[in-house]
């Protein structure tokens, strides 16, 4: 539910999808995820717990 149409689909089918290349679909992808990459931060915690099964 409300995942953008790039996350479900091949950038094949979004391309043939609205009459773009594929390369082109690819682009704009890429250049989204750059953007997205400015502001958002993952970080890896410093400990990391593992519980054991019952």
């Amino acid at each position: 539910m409300g995942r953008p149409q790039g996350l479900r689909s091949t950038f094949t089918g979004i391309a043939e999808g609205i009459g773009l290349d594929e390369k082109t679909v690819r682009h704009i992808f890429r250049d989204h995820v750059d953007e997205l990459e400015k502001t958002v931060r993952f970080e890896t915690p410093t400990w990391v717990g593992i519980a054991r099964p019952s």
